[in-house]
């Protein structure tokens, strides 16, 4: 009875360390893919307790480098008027549509959100 006790002590803390090694491995990745990829979202932390993701807000070079990245993109700032002829940049359905500014939506100070 005891040797099946002791067996079976040992497959379970068998499966634990591979369970574990496979959790590091998926951690490792994730880090390694944020950071790769130019992503703001860091994850942090080794212990499934501990895992946080922050958010990096970008540089003013970051921006900038962001904006001349796409030829002919506008930044938040650049005034946009009615009659202007845009292309759509945004995800599908509406990347690539043309068209000229019809309507501009102001805040209450005036400018556009």
């Amino acid at each position: 009875m005891e040797a099946l006790q002791r067996q079976m002590q040992a497959e379970l803390k068998a499966r634990v360390e591979v369970k574990e090694r496979q959790f590091q491995d998926a951690v490792l990745r994730l880090k390694t893919e944020a950071q790769k990829g130019g992503s703001r979202l860091r994850i942090v932390g080794d212990a499934l307790e501990d895992l946080r993701v922050e958010f990096k807000a970008p540089t003013d070079q970051e921006r900038a480098e962001e904006k001349s990245s796409i030829p002919g993109t506008m930044g938040i700032r650049d005034p946009l008027n009615v009659g202007d002829w845009v292309v759509v940049l945004a995800d599908p359905p509406w990347h690539g549509l043309k068209g000229q500014v019809e309507k501009l939506h102001l805040a209450a100070s005036g400018r556009a959100p």
